[in-house]
């Protein structure tokens, strides 16, 4: 604990003197959302931005070359990645990082998903049927959690926000399994009756 480095040579970020150093980082940040409120909510933006990016983006858990190519697959077919610096397009300079791709199913998908779960939890029906109040609990759960991570992790974070996200991927996904079960399907399966001709009665020669 008073040891400023390991025994391997990396910095002990257990010493003791780190909570003084907090407490003056503390004070520092507050100096500067008082003094400089562009430049907080310039660094809120691109918390936001990194928070919609794979978790493996991130300087130490990059994939080796060899597994580069199956990582932008996956990327593109899970995540909805656009193949193009949105850094170049020339839109909010002051935020895109170099090399910043959209990944359109988590920045669309995932407030959708959480706006569905709190839609649903609050309505207490979906196709018609009525969803018991131990189910619109657990929903409602989930989205609070889902919220309660991402908005503290995205106002005080500015680097490992989209491996805060990773912890509450399971419930975004669960959320998608209700939206497929409880959305898609009833009305997939009204649509596909409707298409099916009628067999005609039989009739009495």
């Amino acid at each position: 604990m008073s040891q400023p480095i390991k025994s391997t040579g990396a910095t002990n970020y257990n010493n003791l003197a780190y909570i003084a150093i907090a407490e003056q980082y503390f004070r520092d940040s507050i100096q500067v959302i008082r003094y400089r409120p562009k430049a907080y909510l310039n660094g809120v933006m691109k918390s936001w931005l990194i928070y919609f990016t794979p978790h493996g983006h991130f300087a130490t858990l990059e994939a080796p070359p060899a597994l580069s190519l199956l990582s932008r697959i996956y990327d593109t077919f899970f995540y909805g990645r656009i193949p193009y610096d949105m850094s170049k397009t020339g839109v909010l300079p002051f935020c895109l990082m170099p090399g910043y791709h959209v990944y359109l199913l988590l920045f669309v998908g995932l407030p959708f998903l959480l706006a569905y779960g709190l839609m649903l939890s609050l309505s207490g029906r979906s196709a018609g049927a009525a969803l018991s109040r131990n189910r619109r609990i657990v929903i409602v759960y989930m989205c609070v959690t889902i919220a309660f991570v991402a908005v503290p992790a995205n106002l005080l974070e500015l680097t490992e926000n989209n491996r805060y996200r990773f912890s509450t991927e399971p419930f975004s996904l669960v959320l998608l399994g209700l939206f497929i079960q409880l959305f898609l399907i009833p009305r997939l399966s009204r649509a596909l009756s409707k298409r099916r001709p009628s067999v005609p009665e039989d009739s009495d020669l």
